[in-house]
């Protein structure tokens, strides 16, 4: 709705888009990038937001859409530089996003770093779909995929997560 309103000449929609969606945005690009440079993407995300407002779909997914350019802005980005790509380890509270669950999410290291250990298709359906909140069709829109791929690779990726944090469970209750 905000997005239809927006391109429909409602600056103040425009505002709330980017007061919702630019702590997630900025853990996303995050993962992908550098904290400077997700800071940066996130606005050139919205620039490029207002500069192609005329090419969204009216009632089209918004949140997809702004991921999808989001994406692209990383990736174009990573191609440019491969080697400035760092996945540094830096506080909980800059990764999260603004949701009590993401957080809770993010408090546990174990689990995060199970997620890092997915292969990257695997990765980004679980960070879009759990951490996001992204359902399955806006995913497929962002990663340029089937909604059918997207289910597949988060159903594997979950099943990995479950099987290694069990057994991470029976080590850790063996050893006391």
């Amino acid at each position: 709705m905000l997005m239809d309103a927006y391109c429909a000449g409602d600056p103040a929609a425009f505002n709330e888009l980017f007061k919702r969606l630019e702590r997630p945005l900025y853990g996303y690009l995050r993962r992908m990038t550098d904290e400077t440079r997700a800071h940066d993407l996130v606005q050139k995300t919205f620039l490029k937001v207002h500069q192609y407002r005329d090419r969204y779909k009216p009632g089209a997914s918004s949140k997809a859409w702004i991921y999808t350019i989001a994406r692209n802005n990383a990736l174009d980005y990573l191609r440019s530089a491969p080697k400035r790509r760092e996945w540094a380890d830096d506080t909980i509270d800059e990764k999260v996003g603004n949701t009590k669950a993401t957080r809770d999410i993010f408090e546990n290291q174990r689990l995060w770093s199970r997620i890092e250990e997915l292969p990257d298709g695997q990765r980004q359906v679980i960070e879009l779909h759990f951490f996001h909140e992204l359902n399955f069709s806006e995913i497929a829109k962002v990663l340029n995929i089937k909604s059918s791929a997207a289910r597949v690779r988060a159903h594997r990726a979950y099943k990995v997560l479950k099987v290694a944090l069990e057994k991470e469970d029976n080590i850790t209750r063996e050893e006391k």
